[in-house]
């Protein structure tokens, strides 16, 4: 296998990605490379045991918590869970069918990034829930795939009702305990013992500096507060290589299992799971989950076929790109397989796209023709970015075949925009994983 270490430090400087760690996991042993700073501005070295927030890796978490719970008789993730506790009941009328597959698996239909704060009790979620409660769907429960903050944080609400224990101590006593992980946490206050990285930011055109917030509010703890280190993460994707004494077979296969087929929004995804992504490389499925914070971005890919995973975490700069270097240089000889490769940009301006604006929370794209041509502008608010308001605009592309992409400043590939009607008669498209719905004429 490559050197890790010299791979790493070529590819951060590369990137200008300011710290990051890489573990590479095989039946044979776990290897860790890592390098930079924890903060550019203190100049403190990334270690070993240094905490990195791993964002929606999370989800993989919470997921795997409710295959638990379920496998000891005390959820069923088909059942609506408005029938699990009425307090959950969200998003009026059609909101009565979601179910927990719905919710781990991002169908349900929910806004998807509500990520509110509810204070730093241990009643978050309980409040988060009734902040949310009222908010209209998207769509219609099972309808389509659009990622999904808001669903895992009331998922997490609701392996709180069934297990009489909050969310943190979940993940406490069900993972960070029986596998011995020494160097995870889910409250700031925990992170305080470690070493541990600082996010960076950038408004477009502008260098990364150190983020002025570190973590997210505690009520998106089921979605994405997770902390933990390099080495941990990759024994957290161990659990999911074989059935074991944490997580059962039937859970585990349950995971894997395709809940709805996707297109192909991100290159090699072919559907998604509970918690889990499942990607096509090459003759093989990969299970894949990948994470941003403020400033902070982790990524995780388990191949069962070859007992293997790969885990990066990184603290700013272009961390896609860094992920897709990782992924070209080691998978090939790790799991024997090629990763997907990214996305090639359309060719031709656009100028049959479905013109007008489109509407999430804290965020907006509006498709138009510029002084240029068509284009894509995308404004993401303080929900988005951990930064205030950020706008930039793209050009916007189409293939032969009518695919519609813009190709953002740094990505190792173009992005796709997949316009169409939702079942209510709304105009919608969705942007790489997110969902948008046209602004009311």
């Amino acid at each position: 296998m490559i050197d890790l270490q010299k791979f790493l430090d070529s590819g951060i400087a590369r990137n200008g990605v300011p710290g990051a760690a890489l573990a590479v996991l095989t039946p044979n042993g776990v290897e860790v490379a890592v390098a930079g700073v924890i903060n550019a501005r203190t100049g403190v070295p990334v270690q070993e045991d240094t905490l990195f927030q791993i964002g929606s890796i999370t989800k993989v978490w919470t997921s795997t918590i409710a295959m638990q719970l379920a496998a000891e008789g005390l959820l069923d993730i088909d059942q609506p869970i408005v029938e699990i506790d009425p307090s959950l009941a969200v998003g009026g009328a059609p909101g009565a069918a979601i179910t927990m597959r719905h919710l781990l698996s991002h169908t349900s239909g929910l806004e998807c990034d509500l990520l509110l704060d509810t204070g730093r009790g241990d009643d978050v979620l309980e409040r988060y829930v009734e902040q949310v409660r009222d908010e209209p769907l998207m769509h219609e429960p099972g309808e389509l795939w659009s990622y999904c903050n808001t669903g895992f944080i009331i998922a997490g609400r609701a392996l709180e009702l069934v297990s009489g224990k909050t969310w943190d101590q979940l993940v406490q006593e069900r993972i960070i305990s029986p596998l011995g992980l020494e160097r995870s946490g889910t409250l700031p206050e925990q992170a305080l013992l470690h070493s541990a990285a600082v996010g960076h930011v950038h408004a477009l055109g502008e260098p990364y500096r150190p983020a002025d917030a570190w973590f997210f509010p505690r009520a998106v703890g089921p979605a994405g507060s997770v902390f933990t280190s390099v080495r941990d993460l990759a024994a957290f994707g161990r659990l999911h290589l074989a059935p074991s004494d944490v997580l059962a077979e039937e859970g585990l296969v349950a995971m894997r299992t395709e809940v709805i087929a996707s297109e192909e929004l991100v290159p090699g995804l072919t559907g998604w799971g509970i918690g889990w992504g499942r990607f096509q490389w090459g003759e093989d499925t990969v299970y894949i989950h990948t994470g941003g914070t403020i400033g902070q971005y982790a990524f995780v890919v388990v191949h069962p076929g070859s007992g293997s995973v790969i885990a990066l975490l990184t603290n700013g700069g272009n961390a896609d790109a860094l992920s897709s270097e990782v992924y070209n240089a080691i998978a090939p000889e790790l799991f024997g397989l090629q990763p997907a490769g990214p996305r090639a940009p359309g060719v031709t301006p656009a100028v049959d796209a479905p013109f007008g604006e489109y509407l999430r929370y804290g965020s907006s794209i509006v498709l138009r023709t510029g002084a240029d041509g068509p284009e894509v502008e995308l404004i993401e608010g303080e929900v988005e970015t951990g930064d205030g308001e950020h706008r930039a605009t793209f050009p916007l592309l189409t293939d032969a075949d009518g695919t519609l992409t813009v190709i953002p400043p740094g990505s190792p590939g173009a992005t796709l925009l997949l316009p169409f009607t939702l079942r209510n008669g709304k105009s919608a498209i969705l942007v790489g994983t997110r969902l948008y719905v046209a602004a009311a004429a």
